[in-house]
């Protein structure tokens, strides 16, 4: 017990006080939560990893390439693959074909 007869942080019941805290409490909830997913999300992602999955799907395309018809593919593989996220690049004029030779893009 402090001099003043307070007994540090504890509150008695029905002060008040519960209620000025409850948006920052919430606050720190919405950030627990994100903070919780994110790390599944890491653990997922070293799952992977050490199974052998790439850490990222490079791929590049020619700019003449129909880009919509690659979205399917896309969508299928991010729903196989959700820990391997893919980068695509829209290239020209032979930077497609660079891109993979020069090890850039792994497609």
């Amino acid at each position: 017990m402090f001099a003043n007869g307070n007994r540090g942080a504890v509150r008695k019941r029905g002060s008040g006080s519960h209620g000025k805290h409850q948006p920052a409490a919430c606050a720190l909830v919405t950030r627990a939560r994100r903070i919780a997913e994110e790390a599944g999300a890491f653990r997922e992602q070293a799952r992977g990893l050490a199974s052998g999955l790439e850490a990222e799907l490079r791929i590049v395309l020619d700019a003449l390439y129909p880009i919509p018809q690659i979205f399917d593919a896309l969508r299928a593989f991010t729903e196989q693959f959700p820990t391997v996220p893919p980068r695509l690049y829209v290239a020209s004029l032979g930077a497609a074909a660079n891109l993979v030779t020069d090890g850039g893009c792994t497609i």
